[in-house]
């Protein structure tokens, strides 16, 4: 149990994953930076509706608030990690061909 909430309701489902995926690659486009900005889109306005959940008592809505916000959060890094990694290869190839 975490602040009240039981554990399993904070672990993102693979819906909410995937649904997170892709709201954060529609707008992050192929740049480190652009996952950044979709993980604050995304986030925007999320801990104010936990709180107000809370404050209601409403702890299935405040867990699925939380849920939304770690996936996301797992989504951008996701996507940083992708970008950066392509990058990386890019970069490799690039020394490799101006030998």
């Amino acid at each position: 149990m975490t602040g009240g909430i039981p554990t399993h309701l904070l672990t993102p489902t693979r819906t909410e994953l995937a649904n997170a995926r892709a709201a954060v690659a529609r707008i992050a486009g192929d740049t480190v930076g652009g996952a950044y900005v979709a993980a604050a889109v995304q986030s925007a306005g999320r801990p104010g509706e936990v709180i107000r959940a809370l404050r209601q008592g409403d702890l299935v809505e405040a867990a699925r608030g939380l849920r939304w916000l770690a996936a996301v959060d797992l989504a951008a890094a996701e996507r940083r990690d992708l970008v950066a990694a392509r990058d990386r290869e890019i970069r490799l190839a690039d020394a490799g061909a101006s030998r």
